[in-house]
């Protein structure tokens, strides 16, 4: 953030967004879902969300205004029977001809700009603050690349061994497996070659993909006629990722040092019993092995974590820090410490209470994560925007459009 852009950012007022609603209200919201949904077999499940996102929106207030939501669960409906019946075609594909599977993995991610579009389009259009509706203008041109070439150009040097391994023998004798095996293992180097080669083109596309993706779903969406604009650049999320790597390194350095010292004042001097045999003692090399794995299994869910509070936080402020809409700008002040507290805390909660505590939980982190979340707006008054964003537009596409209108939540 360049020094022109802090010294604009001193002279808006701040308006804190603040969720009002409380753990004990969203929990009769949702033991009434959860029953109806279970009930029916999960065709409730469309009503179930409805009532839930209108709970969270009509609740969520700033500058005196709130939220709502207006979709209907026909919509919904419609959404989740086409994301149904496309995973019901994808089971009796994988089964009855397993070499469709990979027809339908490639189509499924062919189709997750599609769905990424149209989610987005459905709750910007029936979202609305005081009154005034969001939007979004977002083609499936224009998020093929972010939504679905991350996660091809990956797979490309495997799906360059596909051809190979449709070459194999596929006779249904007994013998096919140990045949399949034996095949399998002639080209496992080029199988691990390209799996790594895979995952390296993944690491270094991931910042970028990220960067892709949320500038899109910003640049894209509208409130009112206004639209929305992203100042952060690639290079924000690469220095984000570039950050965030050093947790596992420091943590994996910490585990090492543990182990070293752990292994050092409590290597054993002799043997031990096992019923009446003597146990020779083990090497410092053995011994340190047995720490490591003990060490390990306490450190690795911890490093997760710690990089998973990091990450999710750092790039819910990196976005919220970089969006703006015409002269107003949003401060967001997430921290990594807090935020995996909460989580670690909410889930010991939900296991404890057999999952009943789960709309405290979601109520719990949904008003740290407003009460982190600031709108910086020019003096003049907000009333006066909202009035002129809500100039009226079009009708015609917008009515052609609401046609094929579904939420759809692959």
């Amino acid at each position: 953030m360049d020094t022109r852009e802090i010294r604009y950012r001193r002279t808006l007022q701040p308006h804190p967004f603040t969720f009002e609603g409380s753990g004990g209200e969203y929990f009769k919201v949702w033991i009434v879902n959860l029953a109806l949904t279970l009930l029916t077999l999960g065709l409730y499940a469309p009503w179930a969300k409805v009532r839930r996102k209108r709970y969270f929106y009509q609740n969520t207030v700033v500058a005196d205004g709130s939220f709502d939501y207006h979709a209907t669960p026909k919509r919904i409906f419609k959404g989740m029977a086409l994301a149904t019946a496309f995973f019901i075609a994808w089971s009796l594909g994988s089964n009855l001809f397993p070499p469709s599977r990979f027809l339908f993995l490639i189509a499924f991610l062919l189709l997750i700009p599609w769905a990424v579009v149209q989610s987005r389009r459905f709750n910007a259009r029936y979202s609305s603050y005081r009154n005034l509706r969001f939007d979004f203008g977002g083609t499936y041109r224009q998020a093929a690349l972010p939504f679905a070439g991350p996660s091809l150009l990956p797979m490309l040097p495997v799906l360059a061994l596909l051809a190979v391994f449709l070459t194999l023998d596929i006779d249904t004798e007994e013998v096919r497996p140990m045949l399949l095996a034996m095949q399998l293992q002639s080209h496992m180097f080029e199988l691990i070659g390209a799996t790594i080669l895979g995952g390296i083109i993944a690491g270094a596309l991931y910042p970028w993909a990220l960067f892709a993706q949320n500038r899109f779903v910003a640049i894209h969406t509208r409130f009112g006629t206004t639209p929305f604009h992203f100042l952060a650049e690639r290079g924000d999320f690469y220095g984000l990722f570039g950050r965030a790597s050093l947790i596992p390194l420091a943590g994996m350095g910490v585990v090492l040092l543990t182990v070293a010292v752990l292994a050092q004042i409590s290597l054993p001097s002799e043997g031990s019993m096992l019923g009446e045999i003597p146990m020779p003692p083990p090497t410092p090399a053995q011994w340190m092995a047995q720490i490591g794995m003990g060490v390990m299994s306490v450190a690795l869910p911890i490093i997760a974590l710690m990089l998973y509070a990091y990450v999710n936080a750092a790039l819910n402020n990196l976005f919220w820090n970089h969006a703006t809409l015409e002269g107003m700008r949003f401060e967001c002040t997430l921290a990594p410490a807090r935020l995996g507290w909460i989580m670690v805390s909410n889930a010991l909660a939900i296991m404890l209470t057999l999952g009943l505590f789960a709309p405290w939980a979601k109520v719990r982190m949904m008003r740290y994560r407003l009460d982190n979340l600031t709108l910086l707006t020019p003096p003049a008054s907000l009333d006066a925007f909202v009035a002129g964003a809500s100039r009226p537009v079009a009708a015609a596409g917008e009515e052609i459009g609401e046609m094929f209108d579904m939420d759809v939540g692959i």
